[in-house]
C-alpha cells in the first residue's frame, strides 16, 4: 500500500482489523517482493520505516488516523535489520546499503545503550533485555485492559537470535561496500552468551532477567535457531525440532503453546476478550512454520519440509481463496476471527517455503499442480493430523 505520512510504501498487517504494522511489514518483505522481483518496493518499504525510526525503534503499527505511531516492539527494528540484509543479498543494491548502513548503526547503538520499554543489551552477557509492567514487545502481544497475557519479559530467545543476526547484518554489509564494522564485538559477545538459554535438554523460551528460565514448549527457539548467526551446535538443532515436532506441529502450522502445558487454551472463538486470551496460549500460526522448515532444509530434510506444506497448499482454496488464514483454533484446526481476516506474514512466509528454498532444491522433482490440491493434501497429511488429535486430546 501507499501511505502519505509518513509518505512511503508500507504492508497491511491484515484486513479487516489491522492496518499497517512494523513487525507484519518486515517478516513479510522476503516472501511479498524480494521472491516476487518487486525491489523497487522492497527498497521503498524499508525507506519508509527506516525514516520513522524514534530512539532505535520502528513503529510497531501506524495509527489508521495518520497522526503518529505506537512504538512498543522489541523485535521490529530487529526484523528490520534482517530484511535489509537479505533485500541486499537478492538485488545486489549497494548503494543502498551505504545509504542505510548508518541508520541502522544508529539503530544498533540505541539498544546497546538503552533505549524505550527497558529494551537495551545487558552489559555482563551482552543479551537484549526488554520489558516494563504493562507493555507488550514481542509477537506475543496481546494486552487486554491492564493484563499482558504473554508479557515474556527478560531476555525472549527469538529476540537473541534476532539482536545476533542484526549485529551480524552491520558487519556483513560493512564488508560489502567495503567499510570497517562497527560492532562486532557486541556480535560475539552475544553469540558467546546466547547458550544460557539451553537447559541442558531444551531451549528456554525466556531467561528472566534474575536468572531463572522459563521453559515454555513455544515456536520461539525454532524462529531463533533458523536465523543466520544463532549458535548451537547438530544435537541442540535436533532437540529444537524434534521438540517442535512432538509437541507444536499442525498441518498448518504451529501452536503459539504446547498443548501439554496447563495454560493451554484450544479454541480460538467466542467474545473478543477469550479469543485473545487464546491468541498466544495454544491457538495455531502458520508463519513461525517457515522456522521449522529452514531448520528442516538444513539438515537436508525436503520431504519432511515439503510433507509439512500440504496442509497449506490446500488450505489456500479454502476461507479467502489464494490467502493463508492468520490464525487457526488449536484443538479443531478452524480458521479463526472473521473469514476475511488474512495477516499478510502467513501468506508472505507460505510464498517464502513454496517459492523459495524449496522450489530450488535440486532433490525435489518437478510436479504439475492439480485441479484441486486439497485432496492430495488430506492424504498427505494423515500423520500430523493424527499426531494433532492424540496431543490434544491428551494434554492433561
Amino acid at each position: 500500500m501507499r501511505r502519505t505520512n509518513p509518505a512511503g510504501t508500507s504492508v497491511i498487517a491484515g484486513y479487516p482489523w489491522f492496518a499497517d504494522w512494523g513487525r507484519d511489514a518486515m517478516i513479510s518483505l522476503t516472501g511479498l517482493t524480494l521472491l516476487t522481483g518487486r525491489f523497487a518496493e522492497a527498497r521503498d518499504l524499508l525507506d519508509t520505516f527506516l525514516r520513522s525510526v524514534r530512539r532505535g525503534l520502528i513503529p510497531n503499527h501506524f495509527h489508521e488516523d495518520g497522526q503518529g505511531a505506537g512504538y512498543n516492539t522489541v523485535d521490529g527494528a530487529l526484523w528490520l535489520a534482517v530484511a535489509l540484509e537479505r533485500y541486499v543479498a537478492a538485488s545486489g543494491d549497494l548503494d543502498f546499503a551505504r545509504k542505510a548502513l548508518p541508520q541502522l548503526r544508529e539503530l544498533l547503538i540505541w539498544h546497546l545503550r538503552g533505549t524505550d520499554h527497558g529494551v537495551r543489551s545487558d552489559a555482563s552477557d551482552g543479551l537484549l533485555l526488554a520489558g516494563e509492567a504493562g507493555v507488550q514487545l514481542t509477537w506475543m502481544d496481546v494486552k487486554i485492559e491492564d493484563w499482558v497475557v504473554t508479557p515474556r519479559h527478560g531476555k525472549p530467545v527469538e529476540i537473541q537470535g534476532l539482536w545476533i543476526a542484526a549485529l551480524g547484518a552491520e558487519k556483513r554489509l560493512s564488508e560489502a561496500v567495503g567499510e570497517q564494522p562497527e560492532l562486532t564485538e557486541a556480535w560475539a559477545q552475544a553469540r558467546g552468551s546466547f547458550g544460557q538459554l539451553w537447559d541442558g535438554q531444551a531451549w528456554a523460551d525466556v531467561l528472566d532477567a534474575d536468572g531463572p528460565l522459563d521453559l515454555s514448549v513455544r515456536p520461539n527457539a525454532a524462529i531463533a535457531l533458523a536465523l543466520p548467526d544463532t549458535p548451537a551446535t547438530p544435537e541442540q538443532v535436533e532437540a529444537a525440532v524434534r521438540q517442535t515436532e512432538t509437541e507444536l506441529l499442525t498441518p498448518l502450522g504451529l501452536h503459539t503453546l504446547s498443548p501439554r502445558d496447563p495454560r493451554y487454551r484450544g479454541n480460538y472463538g467466542g467474545p473478543q476478550v477469550l479469543r485473545d486470551a487464546a491468541y498466544h496460549q495454544g491457538t495455531v500460526w502458520p508463519w513461525p512454520l517457515t522456522a521449522y522448515l529452514e531448520l528442516l532444509l538444513s539438515r537436508g530434510e525436503v520431504a519432511q519440509a515439503r510433507a509439512a506444506l500440504t496442509g497449506l497448499s490446500g488450505h489456500v482454496w479454502e476461507a479467502g481463496v489464494g490467502h493463508v488464514s492468520e490464525v487457526f483454533s488449536g484443538d479443531t484446526l478452524t480458521p479463526g476471527a472473521a473469514p476475511s481476516r488474512r495477516g499478510a506474514w502467513p501468506s508472505c512466509c507460505a510464498a517464502m517455503c513454496w517459492s523459495g528454498r524449496l522450489k530450488r532444491s535440486r532433490q525435489l522433482p518437478k510436479t504439475k499442480m492439480k485441479t484441486c490440491p486439497r485432496t492430495d493434501s488430506f492424504r498427505s497429511t494423515n500423520t500430523l493430523m493424527a499426531r494433532h488429535a492424540n496431543l490434544t486430546s491428551t494434554r492433561h
